[in-house]
C-alpha cells in the first residue's frame, strides 16, 4: 500500500512540474493563460509571454482595437534572483535615468524576429510602474507585423543592468482566454 502511495505521489509531483510554463493573468472580469518564456542572465530573470491585444488596451491609453489587427503584444517581466528593487540595485546609472529609460527608451531595446527571419522593431512599450508594491518590472511591448509571419523570437539588447543580449525563442503562442 505505501508503495502504491508513494508512487502515485512521484507521479503526480513530475507532472505537476511539467505545467509550470504558463501563467494565469487576470484583469477586470476576463482571465487568460499563456505560455511563458524565462531566461536568466546576470541575476536577473526575463519572462516574456504574448498576451491578447484586449490587455494592452486595458492597460495603456490606447483605444483603437481595429489598429492593432496586426500587432503582438507581450508582456516582459524583469525579476532578481533576490527580489530586490531591480531599479536601485542593479544599475549603474541613476535612479531616475532607469525610470526615464524604462519609461521612454526602452522600446529601443527590442526587437522581434519573424519566420521569414525579418526583425520588426518594437513600436512601443508601457512601463507598468510598481511603486516597490512588487518586486518585478512589467513592460507591455507591441510590435507591429508587416506580414502573417509569425513572431519567432524577441530579442533585448540590456543596456540598463548588464545583461547584455537576451534571446527568447517562442514556440507556438496558444492563449486560453476565459472570456475575451
Amino acid at each position: 500500500m505505501f508503495k502504491r502511495v508513494l508512487i502515485f505521489t512521484v507521479l503526480m509531483f513530475l507532472t505537476s512540474c511539467k505545467e509550470s510554463n504558463s501563467t494565469l493573468f487576470n484583469f477586470g472580469d476576463s482571465t487568460f493563460t499563456a505560455p511563458v518564456y524565462s531566461q536568466n542572465s546576470n541575476g536577473i530573470n526575463f519572462s516574456i509571454a504574448k498576451v491578447p491585444n484586449e490587455y494592452f488596451i486595458e492597460k495603456s491609453d490606447f483605444k483603437e482595437i481595429d489598429l492593432l489587427e496586426f500587432e503582438d503584444v507581450f508582456i516582459y517581466e524583469l525579476l532578481t534572483d533576490d527580489s530586490s528593487d531591480l531599479m536601485k540595485t542593479k544599475s549603474n546609472l541613476e535612479f531616475d535615468e532607469v525610470v526615464q529609460h524604462m519609461s521612454q527608451q526602452i522600446f529601443e531595446d527590442f526587437v522581434a524576429v519573424n519566420k521569414k527571419g525579418e526583425q520588426i522593431p518594437c513600436q512601443g512599450v508601457t512601463h507598468e510602474r510598481t511603486f516597490q508594491v512588487r518586486p518585478q518590472e512589467r513592460l507591455i511591448l507591441y510590435f507591429k507585423r508587416t506580414n502573417d509571419s509569425p513572431i519567432e523570437q524577441i530579442i533585448y539588447t540590456d543596456r540598463l543592468y548588464g545583461a547584455g543580449q537576451v534571446t527568447h525563442t517562442l514556440k507556438e503562442q496558444n492563449l486560453n482566454y476565459d472570456e475575451f
